[in-house]
């Protein structure tokens, strides 16, 4: 019950960094450098490895602790190489574009926009873009 004094924000965030202190606490240096198992434990693991990754045995057939390790240790992998992947993805679509959409060629015989233009009718059009054109281009020496 909360007194007069008391928010439930307080008790809650309080209740929450006791409990953090506690899992630090003990979580803290747990495990030495490298960790050490049997030889036959090792061995085991391995090759229990070897049979997930071949489809010799699944996941459904290790106990709780053995399903959640390979899945810890799948799922950090694969967040590892996230950006490695989009980045291949983008550079995959981008070469696959190069090959198969080749950039249209012009025609050697193709007209300027002002040509077109003067063919169309609109003359004082096609002046204009002529003007602007040389404008923008032309060479001083």
């Amino acid at each position: 019950m909360l007194t007069t004094h008391e928010s439930p924000d307080t008790e809650g965030t309080e209740a929450i960094e006791k409990l953090a202190g506690r899992l630090t606490e003990n979580h803290d240096n747990r495990y030495p450098e490298n960790i050490e198992i049997s030889e036959s434990a090792e061995s085991y693991l391995g090759q229990l490895a070897e049979d997930l990754v071949l489809g010799r045995c699944d996941l459904h057939q290790l106990s709780p602790a053995l399903s959640q390790f390979y899945t810890f240790a799948w799922q950090a992998g694969r967040d590892s190489l996230t950006a490695t992947i989009t980045r291949l993805r983008g550079d995959c679509d981008r070469y696959y574009s190069l090959a198969f959409n080749p950039p249209p060629k012009i025609a050697p015989n193709a007209k300027s926009y002002a040509q077109l233009e003067r063919i169309r009718g609109n003359h004082d059009n096609a002046d204009r873009i002529e003007a602007e054109l040389t404008a923008r281009f032309e060479v001083v020496l």
